[in-house]
């Protein structure tokens, strides 16, 4: 996932990270988590990273080169547990771009929109982060 933002710095991800793991429960990991200069106009600072989960339901289709064993693929973090991450970014700065998410208006938008195609239930309690 790529992050363009004016103010989240490399830390402020792992607090994020670490925010939503101690705080809200989820089971997300950053891996992989670079820094770029981004040519998209308006932005100084790029990262992108990965997440991972360790009791998650399906594999990641992303792991490092030349890892095995075959059977210890990386886990996919659950939709959640990214939902809490993003937001948690967002309250550091609303304009950011994150994944495809162009913004905090845009990003409770699209998971009010999507949220009952993903899941069973139409909540997302990650939103709730964001409406206080």
């Amino acid at each position: 996932m790529k992050l363009y933002s004016n103010k989240i710095t490399e830390g402020g991800l792992d607090s994020a990270f670490h925010q939503a793991r101690s705080v809200n429960g989820a089971d997300i990991y950053p891996v992989d988590v670079r820094t770029f200069r981004p040519r998209r106009d308006g932005f100084t600072s790029g990262i992108q990273f990965y997440a991972e989960s360790y009791s998650g339901n399906r594999a990641t289709g992303h792991r490092e080169i030349g890892s095995y064993p075959l059977d210890d693929v990386p886990r996919a973090a659950s939709w959640d547990a990214y939902g809490y991450v993003i937001a948690r970014l967002f309250l550091v700065d609303p304009d950011a771009v994150i994944g495809q998410y162009s913004g905090v208006e845009d990003f409770k938008r699209q998971v009010r929109q999507y949220a009952p195609y993903r899941r069973p239930r139409s909540d997302a309690p990650f939103l709730s982060l964001l409406d206080k």
